[in-house]
């Protein structure tokens, strides 16, 4: 049986950050034809939130994530964001806070062989109790060998 490694650094986890949100990525094997769950935790500074992946402001920027190759990843999970009303404002947003986790479903090519990467992008808006700031990528690579 062929096995896969995704390898963080040397590490356990490896993370990487921006000055309000670091993502954390916990090394996984993954096992030709057999789907692996992989949890990214993303940890909000205190003081801060970021837009859920699902908002009801067309206005505001929803957390999403991207990962490339397309069609490696099968499935995303995105937890429900909390409700908080903004000083100053009677609207209701939908955010997370805190820390969070972001699953998602990973499909091992059965014909993949060497060292790649996935190529992963984190999209952001954060916002503090009283203003938000423009949008933000954190960009990161997933190595993996097969």
């Amino acid at each position: 049986m062929i096995a896969l490694f995704i390898l963080l650094g040397t590490l356990m986890n490896s993370e990487v950050s921006t000055d309000i949100v670091t993502a954390t990525i916990p090394r996984i094997t993954l096992e030709t034809g057999q789907n692996t769950t992989l949890r990214m935790q993303l940890i909000v500074k205190d003081g801060y939130h970021i837009q859920a992946h699902d908002i009801s402001d067309e206005y505001l920027v929803p957390t999403t994530l991207d990962i490339e190759p397309e069609g490696f990843v099968i499935e995303k999970g995105f937890p429900v964001g909390k409700k908080l009303r903004l000083e100053g404002s009677e609207d209701i947003l939908d955010v997370y806070d805190g820390t969070i986790e972001i699953a998602f479903t990973l499909q091992p090519a059965a014909s993949a062989q060497g060292k790649s990467a996935l190529r992963a992008k984190l999209r952001y808006q954060a916002c503090d109790d009283k203003r938000c700031f423009p949008p933000r990528t954190l960009e990161f690579e997933i190595p993996i060998d097969q």
